[in-house]
């Protein structure tokens, strides 16, 4: 079994190796940021080794390949796990055939003891897979332990890859906005295109509700119980529907980029979706802060109160980013801490360190919990609740070898 430093995993597993860049979360320009499995994947590329021939001047090439002697690994793992799966691939990729995906969905149809996470960047094939796909024998979708997700980095990929993630069958959908760039709303999201795109029947529906007038944009409501639907027409008239019984966003993971070349996080997008998700019941789980955080230099430094940083120097310490003389209250400054990744919850405002996994009624018992919120109705007939449980930080570093290292974990109250 693969052990993982990733917080909210407790193994991964890779069963397809490659990739390739599609979207500002995979990387900016000039090597800033980017993905580390892109970097592992570099690393081992030579003659021989894991990686060979699927990367091409220190970046994926779009070469992808189904490895055999993965397939069945969770078949072997007797303890249950919550399983990540393609840390260093995307399962969705248009190099992969639907064949190849169906393997896979396979092995975690007969490993049903554990829990599955499946994230992508490939949106546009996630409803299209499972139209065109029967499921494995047997089963039905959606296979009741595979959770599905989309990354998002910003409002545009939120736009873009949620809407398409609600179309899909899924016992859990979750979000992983991470790395965050960019605030992101997930009260508003899509667009009139994108919608259209993910739902052209509820977006035709509302059009011609709509009329005489045109709508010119819509969003949607994703973390809301019930589907609701915002529109607008050029003469700035508008309305909303709201349909019960559609899909929304189960879980939000979030947090900012870390490793070399970290672009900005600001504390500010984090503290928004977290009360975003909130607000609607929706468990949230702040990952870390990134290797490049900013804040107010109002924010607060001596720990008086929940949205305040601790009081210790001995845990942050504040980089004015604008020349002496010329800072203007409510600037941002760049607050460096102790751990590399920004992933000591201990170091960061009380108000944010908050680590929360959704549960169903099929989760194993090993799966304790602090403190339960009230059961919520899923959209499938199921019942899902959400349980609070926060951990410690993980082991600094990524060991190439087995994707990560074991974290040791402890319950403290958020």
């Amino acid at each position: 079994m693969q052990e993982t430093s990733i917080e909210w995993a407790t193994a991964t597993w890779n069963p397809t190796r490659g990739c390739s860049r599609v979207s500002p979360g995979c990387g900016g320009p000039n090597g800033v940021g980017g993905c580390y499995a892109e970097k592992v994947a570099v690393r081992f590329s030579g003659p021989g080794l894991a990686y060979e021939g699927l990367t091409t001047r220190g970046r994926w090439n779009g070469v992808m390949k189904l490895v055999e002697k993965k397939i069945d690994d969770p078949l072997r793992w007797k303890t249950p796990e919550r399983i990540f799966v393609n840390s260093m691939s995307d399962l969705f990729h248009e190099n992969l055939t639907n064949h190849e995906i169906a393997r896979v969905f396979a092995t975690m149809a007969r490993a049903h003891w554990h829990t599955f996470l499946v994230l992508t960047k490939r949106h546009e094939r996630l409803p299209r897979f499972f139209a065109e796909q029967e499921p494995p024998i047997g089963f039905a979708w959606p296979l009741p332990n595979v959770w599905l997700g989309v990354s998002v980095e910003n409002q545009e990929y939120a736009d873009r890859r949620i809407p398409e993630l609600l179309q899909a069958p899924a016992t859990v959908r979750f979000l992983s906005i991470e790395p965050l760039l960019g605030p992101v709303n997930l009260k508003r999201v899509g667009t009139l295109q994108t919608l259209a795109s993910a739902m052209p029947r509820e977006v035709a529906r509302i059009r011609d509700q709509a009329r005489p007038h045109t709508a010119s944009g819509m969003q949607i409501d994703t973390l809301s119980e019930v589907r609701t639907i915002y529109h607008q027409t050029p003469d700035h008239m508008g309305g909303f529907t709201c349909t019960p019984g559609k899909p929304r966003i189960d879980w939000v993971i979030v947090g900012g980029e870390s490793g070399p070349g970290a672009r900005p996080c600001n504390v500010a997008w984090i503290r928004s979706i977290a009360q975003q998700c909130r607000a609607a019941a929706v468990p949230v789980f702040v990952k870390q802060l990134g290797a490049n955080v900013r804040d107010r230099n109002d924010a607060g430094f001596d720990g008086d109160d929940e949205t305040s940083w601790p009081d210790d120097p001995r845990m942050s310490r504040i980089k004015h980013l604008v020349p002496e003389g010329n800072e203007m209250q409510g600037d941002l400054v760049r607050v460096h801490l102790r751990d590399r990744k920004g992933g000591n919850m201990h170091e960061w405002p009380p108000d944010i360190r908050v680590r929360e996994f959704p549960t169903t009624t099929r989760d194993d018992e090993e799966n304790t919990s602090i403190a339960v919120t009230p059961s919520v109705p899923s959209t499938d007939g199921s019942r899902s609740s959400y349980q609070v449980r926060t951990e410690s930080p993980a082991i600094d570093g990524e060991a190439a070898a087995n994707d990560g290292v074991a974290a040791t974990s402890e319950v403290v109250h958020a």
